[in-house]
C-alpha cells in the first residue's frame, strides 16, 4: 500500500472512531433527550459531545486529553464541519463541567436494560467484593483520600476503597461505593441493603459472615452465603443432612457491633439456624483444602454441592473487578481532584455495563453461554467494527453488519479452563531505576545505575 493511500487510512479510521463508539452503542443510550433535562449551553463540547468523548477515552485505555482533543477535531470536522483549537484546555474545562446527576441518570437507564430471567433455585444471586484504587498524587487527592498508614509520605499513591454489587449471571454492575482506603468492605456492603430486595442471594468474603448481619438481612428476606469466618468455633447441632452438611444453631452474642443501636440489637432473633457445608478442594494451586460456607438459605432442595459450585463460581466477582481495573485501565486513575475521580468512576461502570450488555445481547442472538465470552475481545470488537458500522448507508446494510458484529462478540473464546491455575509471576524484568521515597524536588538520583539494587 503508497504511503498516502496508508495515511488516508488512518486518518478516516481515526475520524469515524468516535462516530463508530456512536454507531455501535448509541441506540442503547439516549443521551439528547437526557440532557435536555439539564438545561445546558449550545457550546461546541456540549453534554453529549463530552460524553461521547469521555467514555471513547475511557474505552481506550484512558488515553491523554491530547490524543483525544485530536480525534475530537477530526470528528467535529466529519460530522458537523466545525474546527476547534488542539488546545486541551476546552475538553478538560467540558469534563469537569458534566453534572453528576447526568452521569448517573445515564448509568441508571443502562442499568435498566438488563433483564436476568436466570436464577439460582428461585434467588437472585448477587456478588459482592471490595478492592483498591489509585490516584494521581495531589494534594486536592491526598486530603479527601490519604494513603494507607503503611506507607511512607512519598512512596506511595492516595487510594480508596471501592466495593461492587455484581449479578452473578451477567456480570453486571448493579450498585458501587467508594470511602477512604482504611474503611472495610463490610462497613460499605452496609450502604447496599436498602438497594436489595426480596429473594436476593448475596454471596461474599468471609469478612461478610456475621450474626448481625445474617439477622438483620434475613429480616429483610434477604439471605446470605459467606465462606465461614474463622472466628466462629462455637455450635450447636441442629440436624446431620449427610457427610459435611449441618444445620447449626448460632447464638447471638452478648456484645453487639458498633453499627446496631441497643434497641436494634435487641429486636434481633437469640438465635439462628445456619446451613455450614465443608467441602474439599483437591486441585493444585489453591490454598486450602477445606472449605466452610454458610447460608441462612435452608431450601432442602438445594444439594451441598450445588452450594459448594455456587461458592466455586464466587470468583467470578473477582474476574469482573479484574476486567475494570486491568482490562479497563481503572487501577489507576487519572483525576486530579475528588470531583474529577468520582466522574472517572461513573464512565467507567458506565462504560463496563454498556460492553456487559453488548455481550448479553450477543449471546441471547447467537445462543452461546456468556462465561465463554470474551470482554477484552468485546472492547476490540466495538473499535473494529464501529467505522464499518458507522459507514452503513441503509438500514438493510446496519442490520446486516450488526448481526455479524455480534457473531464476532458471541464467539467462545474463552473455552471450559476449569481449575486451570497459572503462577502470579512475571518473568519480564522491570528497570532498575531508583524508587521515588522523598520529596521529587529533593531527590538526588545516583549517577550509576547499573549499580543500583531495589530494596525490599
Amino acid at each position: 500500500m503508497k504511503p498516502s493511500v496508508l495515511n488516508k487510512t488512518i486518518k478516516m479510521f481515526r475520524s469515524r472512531s468516535l462516530s463508530g463508539l456512536v454507531a455501535t452503542v448509541g441506540s442503547k443510550l439516549p443521551l439528547e433527550s437526557i440532557a435536555k433535562k439539564k438545561g445546558s449551553r449550545n457550546r461546541i463540547f456540549s453534554l453529549t459531545r463530552t460524553f461521547w468523548l469521555f467514555l471513547y477515552q475511557v474505552l481506550s485505555g484512558n488515553i491523554s486529553l491530547d490524543a483525544m482533543v485530536q480525534l475530537a477535531r477530526s470528528w467535529f470536522l466529519e460530522t458537523d464541519n466545525i474546527s476547534v483549537s488542539p488546545n486541551t484546555s476546552a475538553f478538560s474545562q467540558a469534563r469537569k463541567r458534566l453534572p453528576v446527576s447526568f452521569l448517573r441518570d445515564i448509568e441508571e437507564h443502562v442499568n435498566k436494560q438488563f433483564i436476568s430471567n436466570k436464577t439460582f433455585h428461585g434467588y437472585h444471586v448477587k456478588l459482592v467484593d471490595g478492592t483498591g484504587i489509585s490516584l494521581q498524587d495531589t494534594a486536592a487527592n491526598r486530603s479527601q483520600f490519604p494513603m494507607h498508614s503503611k506507607a511512607g509520605n512519598y512512596s506511595g499513591f492516595p487510594s480508596f476503597k471501592l466495593l461492587g454489587l455484581f449479578d452473578y449471571q451477567t456480570g453486571m454492575n448493579l450498585e458501587w461505593s467508594i470511602d477512604v482506603i482504611h474503611t472495610s468492605d463490610s462497613n460499605l456492603f452496609r450502604l447496599f441493603w436498602p438497594l436489595l430486595n426480596k429473594k436476593d442471594l448475596v454471596v461474599g468474603a468471609r469478612h461478610f459472615c456475621g450474626f448481625g448481619y445474617f439477622a438483620f438481612l434475613l429480616n429483610l428476606g434477604i439471605n446470605m452465603m459467606t465462606r465461614k469466618n474463622q472466628r466462629r468455633k462455637h455450635q450447636e447441632i441442629v440436624e446431620k443432612k449427610g457427610k459435611g452438611d449441618l444445620i447449626v444453631r448460632w447464638k447471638k452474642p452478648i456484645v453487639s457491633p458498633k453499627w446496631l443501636s441497643k434497641s436494634e440489637w435487641d429486636n434481633l432473633p437469640d438465635s439462628l439456624l445456619i446451613r455450614e457445608i465443608t467441602f474439599k478442594v483437591g486441585p493444585k494451586g489453591f490454598r486450602t483444602s477445606n472449605i466452610v460456607i454458610t447460608t441462612t438459605a435452608l431450601d432442602d432442595k438445594i444439594t451441598a454441592r450445588e452450594w459448594s459450585e455456587l461458592y466455586f463460581h464466587r470468583w467470578k466477582v473477582e474476574l469482573f473487578l479484574r476486567d475494570i481495573k486491568t482490562t479497563m485501565g481503572m487501577d489507576l486513575l487519572k483525576g486530579k481532584t475528588p470531583g474529577m475521580v468520582e466522574k472517572e468512576i461513573f464512565v467507567y461502570f458506565i462504560a463496563y455495563n454498556l460492553i456487559r450488555l453488548l455481550m448479553l445481547e450477543a449471546s441471547e442472538t447467537n445462543d452461546t453461554e456468556l462465561v465463554k465470552m470474551s470482554f477484552k475481545s468485546t472492547i476490540t470488537a466495538i473499535q473494529i467494527w464501529g467505522p464499518l458500522l458507522s459507514s452503513s448507508k441503509t438500514q438493510k446494510q446496519y442490520k446486516k453488519c450488526y448481526d455479524e458484529f455480534l457473531k464476532t462478540i458471541a464467539y467462545p473464546r474463552c473455552r471450559n479452563r476449569k481449575n486451570r491455575t497459572e503462577p502470579r509471576a512475571k518473568k519480564r524484568r522491570a528497570k532498575n531505576f531508583q524508587l521515588l521515597t522523598g520529596d521529587r524536588h529533593e531527590f538526588m538520583p545516583i549517577p550509576h545505575r547499573s549499580r543500583y539494587k531495589k530494596s525490599a
